[in-house]
């Protein structure tokens, strides 16, 4: 149940996002780029990861500019690094409102335990 998992990160802020991390990364977060074997566009999305998340989430920003002005789902599939990611969007309670925060399982941690 992604809308009860919380976590306290408050020395993360928009400035943080888009300027510190996207200076360090050397991309702009939310930079829209062509794909090369693809027709779809390539969105920048800068991720925490969290070892210890059992979900993965995602801004309401970014999933605006992936939706455009459709309604975003509960959760959704997202291609990262071309392997299929769940994402569910942020939840507007949550303590982490400026990271996208990707789960343990991404990095195949979790695989062995489900």
């Amino acid at each position: 149940m992604p809308e009860l998992f919380d976590i306290l990160l408050s020395d993360i802020d928009e400035k943080v996002l888009y300027d510190e991390i996207s200076t360090r990364l050397g991309s702009a977060y939310l930079l829209e780029t062509p794909h090369l074997r693809s027709p779809h566009t390539t969105v920048n999305v800068h991720f925490l990861y969290d070892s210890g998340s059992p979900h993965t989430f995602l801004l309401q920003e970014a999933c605006d500019k992936l939706f455009g002005t459709n309604p975003v789902p509960p959760q959704f599939f997202v291609k990262i690094n071309d392997e299929l990611v769940l994402m569910n969007p942020l939840n507007a309670d949550s303590h982490f409102e400026h990271v996208n925060l990707l789960d343990a399982d991404f990095c195949g941690l979790l695989k062995d335990h489900y």
